[in-house]
């Protein structure tokens, strides 16, 4: 049975007691809920004070204890049901990771983060307690793995699977890396892989290969007259070691000072909850106000693609169950002492527009707009497009109401080469920073940034250093002459430009080629002046 704890509608105002049946009002659960769930402990005084309506958690979920409360590594060893394989491969796996303890160790301390939750919902649903450990194997406990095959997750997830069982990934999101959400979807998968097969070592080597795949392998057996189990099936390489490698980790867990290995304390309690939160906030301020790292945090929040987390999106975050209070307290003093929670706006991207005066615009870098919008250099912004940029501190707040079509990219139109010339352009009487920036091809606001200028006015005789575009002729075109044009262009205009070095080379071979070319006519007209006369005589 899912359910839900009463929605919190003010910061601080916390569920107690026991389970009941929500209010009138409250909203039906989610598909997407943890299935057992129990309350979260009495409201701290310093959060009891209601903060302002407009800014509200929505929803706090945690995880009921076990009962009997017992610790998460004898729930897994109480919950094998997949039969032992036994077979050389086994034996070579099991090698393999004994001889580093430590690297085994450490993955298994990385898996206290999340394998309270994984334990939890295998349990749910009746399944082995092998697949809590898959991780080991996928990924070794890393949120943020991404494979060759684009596989991304504690689960590995390819995209189009991904899609499959309703993970989104969009530009704010990948639930491929969402703790609750893709673990959610792996045993969904794995519900109907063994559906299929009735068999788990099938079920394991079709995630890891393909239902397909196996199902061709299980009937040219068939048609061959051989068994169809697992150990008879012809595989590739990393499937015939993919199970194996499993029941390697198995024996460890099993057993694991037999291996040298030291299984850290997880505990029996729950090592996150759920927070719903219906407004944004950074990432940043929420993992300050959770008195987290920002590296912590993301490692229960890996699915963020963004810096900032979207309340639109009714998207929970994961924070530690012993940081709760805290998050709550911090966050309604953050409230009342009137700092914003999100730092972000978007912006609609208009006809004319480059991204470089967007973000000298909002205090950013080309480079980090790029980076935060995801746009690669071969693609440019459509027009009306919005994107994500820095608020400035004395603007109103808006919430964020972006889809998944954010901003529409465009290939970069195929435009004539152009290199660049930095020259120095020394001002005259009654020259503006418009006229010299037209006169030279180039924006006002470059030559304001370039020479740190601090408004457009301009002195007579100072300096300026102007980088401005060169457009290149075809190839068949001498270079000489594009060189003399921007050398005469350079004297017309007073501007500290001279041809370059290889223009003079140029200009020299050309000169000397004219002279051969020349003074061999000469020889070839005299050669036959003399030809002529011996055969007059």
């Amino acid at each position: 049975m899912k359910l839900r704890l009463i929605p919190l509608f003010l910061i601080g105002i916390y569920a107690t007691g026991s389970m009941a049946a929500p209010a009138a009002g409250v909203p039906a659960a989610s598909d997407k809920a943890l299935p057992v769930l129990a309350s979260v402990p009495g409201t701290p005084a310093a959060a009891a004070a209601p903060a302002p309506a407009a800014d509200r958690i929505t929803e706090v979920i945690t995880a009921e204890l076990p009962a009997p409360n017992i610790d998460v590594w004898t729930r897994i060893r109480n919950g094998f049901k997949i039969p032992t394989l036994e077979s050389a491969r086994v034996e070579t796996q099991v090698a393999a990771i004994s001889r580093h303890p430590e690297s085994f160790a450490k993955t298994a301390t990385r898996a206290g983060m999340y394998l309270y939750h994984i334990v939890g919902q295998v349990e749910a649903r009746g399944m082995p307690m092998e697949l809590a450990l898959l991780p080991f194997v996928e990924s070794s406990f890393r949120p943020n793995a991404l494979s060759s095959a684009k596989a991304s997750g504690l689960w590995q997830f390819i995209p189009s699977t991904g899609t499959t069982y309703s993970l989104n990934q969009n530009l704010w999101k990948d639930e491929r890396r969402d703790v609750v959400e893709s673990t959610r979807a792996a045993l969904d998968y794995f519900q109907k892989l063994y559906a299929q097969f009735g068999d788990w070592q099938l079920a394991l080597a079709a995630y890891n290969w393909g239902e397909g795949n196996v199902q061709r392998a299980i009937d040219r057996n068939a048609q061959a007259g051989l068994p169809t189990d697992y150990s008879h099936l012809r595989m590739p390489l990393e499937t015939a070691n993919y199970v194996p490698r499993l029941e390697a980790v198995k024996r460890i867990i099993q057993n694991p000072s037999a291996y040298g290995v030291t299984l850290p304390d997880i505990g029996s309690e729950p090592y996150f909850v759920q927070v719903f939160r219906d407004k944004d906030i950074d990432v940043k301020t929420a993992a300050r106000l959770a008195n987290m790292k920002l590296d912590d945090f993301k490692l229960l929040n890996p699915s963020f693609n963004k810096p900032v987390i979207v309340g639109a999106h009714n998207t929970a975050m994961l924070i530690p169950a012993d940081n709760l209070d805290e998050f709550m307290e911090n966050l309604a003093l953050w409230r009342s002492n009137g700092k914003r929670v999100s730092a972000w706006k978007t912006h609609r991207f208009q006809k004319g527009e480059t991204l470089a005066d967007i973000a000298l615009g909002t205090g950013m870098s080309e480079e980090e707009l790029r980076e935060v919008n995801r746009i690669p250099g071969n693609r440019q912004v459509a027009d009306n497009s919005l994107l994500l940029v820095r608020a400035d501190a004395e603007s109103p707040r808006e919430e964020i109401q972006g889809g998944n079509d954010f901003f529409r990219l465009e290939p970069v139109p195929s435009v004539p080469k152009i290199r660049y010339r930095q020259i120095r352009y020394r001002v005259r009487k009654g020259d503006t920073l418009e006229e010299i920036a037209d006169r030279l091809n180039v924006t006002p606001r470059s030559i304001i940034v370039t020479n740190r200028l601090r408004n457009s006015k301009l002195r007579r005789g100072m300096t300026l250093i102007v980088t401005a575009p060169v457009i290149q002729r075809a190839p068949d075109m001498e270079r000489v002459n594009s060189e003399r044009i921007i050398y005469r262009t350079a004297r017309r205009y007073r501007l500290n430009a001279m041809p370059r070095r290889g223009a003079k080379q140029a200009s020299s071979r050309t000169a000397r080629s004219r002279k051969a070319s020349s003074a061999k006519s000469s020889r070839a007209k005299s050669s036959a002046r003399k030809t002529v006369k011996r055969k007059k005589r």
